[in-house]
């Protein structure tokens, strides 16, 4: 008797936690899913209608049965009014598709902001989705904490500016197709993006900060026509992925790392970078235009770095290379990407010898349509100059100028230059330009107190152009 009633109560267990809500069609009134009543199982497309809310508690699973009559006729959860969805650590909120595994099997969120659709959503999961966050060009910003998007098409594709901390993205094939062209910046931070298509494609007006790229065929890649909306980049990591960065403009990066990539940065014009590592990459970095390349390791890689002018005539100039390492790349330590003459000679190559520097180089000696590039050779501090070689006067510096001293250096209020000036700039590491204040007639003499410390280029012209180039430390 014992037995029966023991057998009994273990049959009747599973009933009780296979608890299923069915639901389709319109949502009228304020209306709250709960977890006891979980998994929600959509048999057709859900609208919230404007002016209603719809709450989903922690811990419920969102299934959205596929259409069994127009499999390519996806069915969506709409939001014109507001939803919440607010998940906790332990218990995130679930949106998928009913026994979907890895499939794409229904549309996904979509918010209709134009009726006062908003969404309040943390810490959910969303997976096998056609548009997983779908909305429209709205000037509010999105907060996401620990959110997951995977088994995807579009994991977020929204022209909203977002804000996601914490975020695994995984296996999508695009995670963020993104058309914020508000003036209000996205914050990605902190968050995971492995083994998807493409990270972000469109046009980023976004920071990434302290975030995770790993195994991914195309990091960022930047729409043709709007690289007026630029990017940023700061300590992130960059792995094993195919491209990394893929034709950015004006956009900063500073103190992430490049590794064993494909590609690590290709078609970077008018840029900032400093305080990058680029290493184990087949192409590390390859820069253009008017960009600002400084403090960077350069490593390792099968060809480093590749420096050209840019191709249009909206970026006059060469880039401005200087104070990195760019040593032990297998094939080349640096190219040069134009028939430009470039001076970098105020880079360490880790090399003692000028013709062991050189053979590294890839430049006009080795392709006649390409210009020459100067170096030096440096002692194995990387900060004492040994030897320059100049194999052409360039355009801007010759030999002779690029041995401009100031004194004192560092210095704190004022310089003393050994070469007469009509006009000082001083460059700093980001690429910002001052106009220092002269204290002589002879033009000698000039003042930086008001500079902020840093590492500086002084650039000294004349009434023709730029006559020479020196660097400075500024203290306070």
């Amino acid at each position: 008797m014992f037995l029966r009633f023991a057998l009994a109560g273990f049959v009747a267990a599973p009933s009780l936690l296979l608890a299923q809500t069915n639901f389709s069609g319109g949502i009228y009134s304020n209306t709250t899913w709960t977890k006891a009543n979980s998994p929600y199982v959509l048999t057709g497309s859900v609208v919230v209608f404007p002016g209603k809310t719809l709450t989903i508690q922690p811990g419920v699973v969102v299934q959205m049965q596929p259409n069994p009559n127009l499999p390519n006729d996806y069915r969506y959860l709409e939001v014109r009014g507001t939803l919440n969805a607010l998940g906790t650590a332990a218990d995130p909120i679930v949106f998928e598709g009913l026994n979907a595994d890895t499939n794409v099997t229904w549309n996904g969120i979509r918010v209709v902001q134009s009726q006062g659709g908003t969404l309040q959503m943390d810490r959910f999961v969303l997976r096998n989705a056609w548009n997983g966050i779908e909305g429209e060009q709205d000037s509010n910003r999105l907060y996401w904490n620990n959110c997951v998007f995977e088994h995807n098409h579009y994991a977020i594709r929204i022209g909203s500016a977002l804000e996601l901390n914490q975020c695994r993205f995984y296996k999508n094939e695009y995670t963020v197709l993104a058309s914020n062209t508000t003036a209000v910046p996205s914050l990605v931070r902190s968050s995971v993006f492995r083994k998807n298509n493409v990270v972000i494609q469109g046009y980023p007006n976004v920071w990434l900060d302290q975030c995770v790229l790993d195994s991914n065929q195309m990091g960022f890649y930047f729409n043709p026509g709007y690289w007026y909306m630029p990017a940023k980049f700061t300590g992130n990591t960059f792995t094993h992925n195919f491209t990394a960065v893929a034709t950015p403009h004006q956009s900063q990066f500073r103190g992430n790392v490049f590794d064993g990539n494909t590609f690590g940065i290709t078609g970077c014009v008018d840029c900032n970078l400093d305080s990058n590592l680029f290493t184990n990459n087949d192409l590390g970095v390859a820069i253009y235009g008017q960009s600002w390349f400084a403090n960077n390791q350069v490593l390792a890689n099968k060809t480093g770095l590749v420096v050209g002018k840019a191709a249009w005539p909206g970026s006059p100039g060469n880039p401005t290379v200087l104070d990195n390492r760019l040593c032990g790349n297998l094939d080349y330590n640096v190219a040069n990407g134009g028939n430009a003459n470039l001076d970098l000679d105020e880079n360490c190559f880790c090399l003692s010898d000028s013709a062991a520097i050189d053979a590294k180089i890839f430049d006009g000696y080795d392709d006649i349509t390409l210009g020459l590039i100067n170096f030096a050779v440096y002692d194995t501090s990387c900060t004492v100059v040994q030897k320059r070689v100049i194999k052409v006067n360039t355009a801007s510096v010759n030999e002779l100028e690029t041995r401009v001293w100031a004194s004192p250096n560092p210095a704190a209020q004022e310089v003393r230059l050994d070469a007469v000036a009509f006009e000082v700039k001083a460059m700093s590491a980001d690429g910002r330009l001052f106009a220092l204040p002269k204290k002589d007639e002879e033009g000698l003499l000039w003042s930086v107190e008001q500079l902020p410390a840093g590492i500086y280029q002084l650039l000294g012209y004349d009434r023709s152009g730029l006559k020479f180039r020196t660097r400075l430390a500024v203290v306070h």
